[in-house]
């Protein structure tokens, strides 16, 4: 992996240290009791706000930006190159296929992203608090009512 073979070198070029010293010199894990209260808005509102997000930014000037990326010639494989929207967009930009097409393709990228660190979020933790909405004042009260209930008080 590229990306991290760069990044084991940045860390023994800048410490002086491999990285896998610094992993042996990190302390034992510690046990601690805490709670995890995630606030995960429904599917179908999550994918409207990836839409409108990359629909913003067409609005504010995305294709220009990656556009100007593709002319300073960068390594398909590099980070950057690879951010959400910017290969569909590259398509687009490079005749291969129309503006819709390479929209509704990069959409389906961020959402299916959006879904991939959901299912990630899910599996970190073996108890969690879900509240399935987006965070607004109307659901403070269940938030803040699991807090008192079981954090403070201490009943698990």
């Amino acid at each position: 992996d590229r990306q991290r073979l760069i990044r084991a070198y940045e860390v023994a070029a800048a410490t002086g240290k491999t990285l896998g010293e610094w992993q042996r010199a990190a302390p034992d894990a510690f046990e601690a009791d805490f709670e995890v209260i995630a606030v995960i808005p429904e599917r179908e509102a999550l994918y409207a706000a990836c839409d409108a997000r990359f629909e913003r930014m067409i609005e504010e000037g995305g294709l220009d930006e990656v556009r100007a990326l593709d002319a300073l010639g960068f390594d398909p494989n590099l980070p950057a190159m690879k951010a959400l929207g910017v290969p569909e967009l590259l398509r687009h930009a490079r005749g291969e296929i129309p503006l819709d097409q390479a929209a509704e393709a990069a959409k389906r990228a961020t959402r299916n992203y959006a879904k991939r660190q959901m299912t990630w979020l899910r599996h970190q933790f073996a108890k969690m608090e879900v509240v399935n909405a987006q965070y607004s004042k109307s659901n403070r009260e269940k938030i803040f009512s699991f807090i008192r209930n079981s954090v403070l008080t201490a009943q698990r």
